[in-house]
């Protein structure tokens, strides 16, 4: 990264990681960095030939045969060394990295066919280190109350300077999303109901504190595995009412664990409308606190726990965001409900009292009618103001559903994500179709203090102007500041720009 003059060093062909009975390895799923050691996170696939025929031609599915984590030495940039590989049953679900230990999640669904009960590793997770293939001891196997489904969770535990497992925890039952904090990783399963033909529904054992009766249409199983530096222990498990949105949604402090989610209201045996609930529970993972309604008839929309300040967006109509005092764990109480059109799909911290919100604008009905980036005051956390409101000419943004995508640089005031816009035209062509086309786009804003301003837009499809990227297909796009130049990373070339003018001064095409 050398602002005009940078450009491609090296490149890690994935394509040899292939075992001895995969056809081909899969595409990056995520890459870690630990000192001078490079984790490539793939898959291996193998040849599915039942049912193939003369008729399928040159046709083959394939499936995932496990997920591979390959250790490359990166002390030369220029050199990546090949070092050695672990592999585990299932598809990539999360990855975590702290302290040196990689912490490894993937989901692991029961084959339909093949399975003998005196070979456990044919029905039971496995893990692949030293060129043997190990099924998961027994004893390292969590069987939950809600296991209705033959899916695993695998967790395991790297030492990434040694490349060596310290740990492995499986749980059956699955997992949908995964937070951790500095001891405890959260593997958290929500779990739906059959609906009769006659549109009733049984409603899960679990009670709504302050409300008569059983509600809860849907449900979200939580197991807390202690970390304890790689030696993984199921610790406890719990229940709450409702789904979850996304990691965001879980929070630990001071050993309780807070949770948002959206849930559905039965009444009678049918479905009766919706609502949002805050919920505190124990290291035990027992109900201690909660607030079954921060608002009736609203979905969770964003999440962002601050210590013990929860900050939760609904929304129906209009945006409250709630600030939530979580002082005491069993009486969470509302201090303000900040009610704006509109809603935040992403909430960020944004230095000293401020937090920064993207979503999108809404008007009085409800009705979405494009995307937004807004300020709030928060100095005062119980009593939240919105400063300042800027519309974005855009439909959506991948920051709703990876934060990844984000770019927020505090220190600078910089706020940066990639949008898309859909555009239908007004008359037929000559055919009679109505013709539609998509904008792709980086836009880059500038916090001043009071208010946004737009510092850039760049054309993302645009082949001719300042960026190429690929639009059908992987569309991630990444924004990146490294000293005073900015980088965009997209699937195949890396734009430059230098601060300041914005002005593109390079662009490496990838390959």
């Amino acid at each position: 990264t050398q602002g005009a003059a940078s450009h491609q060093v090296a490149t890690i062909d994935v394509a040899g990681l292939t075992g001895a009975d995969e056809l081909l390895t899969g595409p990056v799923v995520d890459l870690m960095i630990d000192g001078t050691t490079l984790v490539v996170l793939t898959h291996g696939f193998t040849a599915q030939t039942v049912g193939w025929s003369r008729g399928s031609g040159t046709w083959a599915n394939v499936s995932a045969s496990g997920l591979k984590a390959a250790f490359y030495d990166i002390s030369d940039p220029t050199r990546p060394r090949y070092v050695s590989q672990l592999e585990q049953s299932g598809t990539y679900a999360a990855a975590r990295l702290s302290g040196g230990v990689l912490y490894l999640v993937s989901t692991y669904m029961l084959p339909s066919s093949g399975i003998a009960a005196d070979q456990p590793i044919t029905y039971v997770p496995s893990v692949v280190a030293g060129g043997a293939r190990v099924p998961v001891p027994a004893g390292d196997i969590y069987v939950g109350p809600w296991s209705g489904q033959p899916t695993y969770s695998l967790v395991t535990a790297i030492d990434v300077a040694k490349r060596s497992l310290l740990g492995e925890q499986a749980v059956l039952g699955g997992s949908g999303t995964v937070y951790m904090s500095e001891t405890n990783l959260y593997l958290a399963s929500a779990q739906w109901p059959v609906y009769a033909a006659d549109g009733m529904v049984e409603p899960f054992d679990i009670t709504i504190p302050g409300y008569d009766g059983k509600y809860g249409s849907s449900v979200t199983d939580i197991v807390r595995i202690s970390l304890d530096g790689g030696a993984l222990t199921v610790a406890a498990s719990g229940r709450v009412a409702g789904y979850l949105l996304n990691q965001f949604a879980m929070d630990e402090a001071a050993g309780y664990l807070r949770v948002a989610t959206t849930w559905d209201q039965t009444g009678n045996g049918m479905w009766s409308g919706q609502s949002s609930g805050l919920w505190i529970l124990d290291s035990s993972l027992a109900l201690v606190g909660s607030i079954p309604e921060l608002a009736e008839n609203e979905t969770v929309q964003s999440v962002r726990f601050d210590g013990t300040v929860g900050y939760v967006v609904t929304f129906r109509r209009t945006d409250p965001l709630f600030a939530v005092d979580l002082r005491d764990p069993a009486a969470p109480t509302v201090q303000s409900a900040l009610k704006i059109p509109g809603f935040s799909q992403y909430l960020h911290p944004f230095g000293d009292g401020l937090l920064l919100g993207v979503g999108m604008d809404a008007d009085a009905n409800g009705k979405v009618t494009g995307m937004k980036v807004a300020m709030f005051d928060v100095s005062d956390p119980y009593n939240v103001r919105e400063i300042s409101t800027t519309l974005i000419d855009a439909d959506s943004t991948e920051v709703a559903n990876d934060h990844k995508a984000a770019f927020v640089d505090v220190d600078r005031g910089l706020i940066g994500f990639a949008t898309q816009k859909w555009t239908n035209s007004d008359t037929p062509n000559d055919q009679g179709w109505y013709e539609s086309s998509t904008s792709w786009d980086y836009r880059l804003l500038h916090w001043t203090g009071s208010g946004f301003e737009e510092l850039t837009t760049v054309n993302l499809a645009d082949g001719t102007s300042q960026v190429v990227a690929t639009v059908m297909g992987d569309g991630t796009v990444r924004g990146v500041r490294v000293g005073e130049d900015f980088y965009l990373v997209t699937a195949n070339s890396v734009g430059v720009y230098e601060l300041g003018t914005y002005a593109r001064v390079g662009t490496v095409t990838l390959g």
